[in-house]
């Protein structure tokens, strides 16, 4: 999986600073935020939208857009879009597996591990307290590894009751078939 990171947004220097280059890591990253391709788009062209003439650099483009698609206003409609979504059955299984999470978790998840960005910006902009934060992302990542767990445990041909196993719910140390 690759991962989203400001420093990998970065990279991207070739015409007007990067940017047109980083749009696709820049929506995929708006995708994951707002949870869905719609409310993303809606993202991208608000934060590109609110750019001055004078700073338009890939690391401003991404704020403005991060800024847009964690507005509380962005997410009135999300509660009728919590079904599963074949418009983002393109991104690999572990981001759309991201999707999955509730919003709180989702949005500390994305920006603090897949995007890299500092504690006190992901508190400045999604305003938990450090704490809060942190506890958000441990969830958000208990959540994905318990999730990739049983999804690869089946793909191995695996029953629950193996899955109990591991988990330490076995009963006298046997599986029982």
């Amino acid at each position: 999986m690759t991962f989203l990171t400001v420093d990998g947004a970065n990279r991207y220097t070739s015409n007007a600073n990067g940017v047109s280059e980083g749009l696709n890591e820049m929506f995929i990253a708006a995708i994951l935020l707002t949870g869905c391709t719609e409310r993303a788009e809606r993202a991208v062209v608000e934060g590109i939208e609110t750019l001055g003439e004078d700073d338009v650099s890939v690391h401003t483009v991404l704020q403005t857009i991060i800024r847009a698609a964690v507005n509380p206003e962005m997410m009135a409609d999300e509660e009728g879009l919590r079904q599963s979504q074949p418009a983002v059955s393109w991104l690999p299984i572990q981001l759309q597996r991201v999707l999955l999470l509730p919003r709180d978790l989702r949005h500390a998840f994305v920006l603090r591990l897949l995007l890299g960005l500092p504690r006190d910006q992901c508190s400045r902009l999604l305003q938990p307290d450090d704490g809060k934060l942190d506890e958000r992302v441990g969830d958000a990542a208990t959540f994905l590894a318990q999730r990739d767990l049983f999804h690869k445990s089946l793909s191995m041909g695996t029953t629950f009751h193996t899955l109990n196993f591991i988990k330490g719910k076995h009963q006298n140390g046997k599986i029982r078939r």
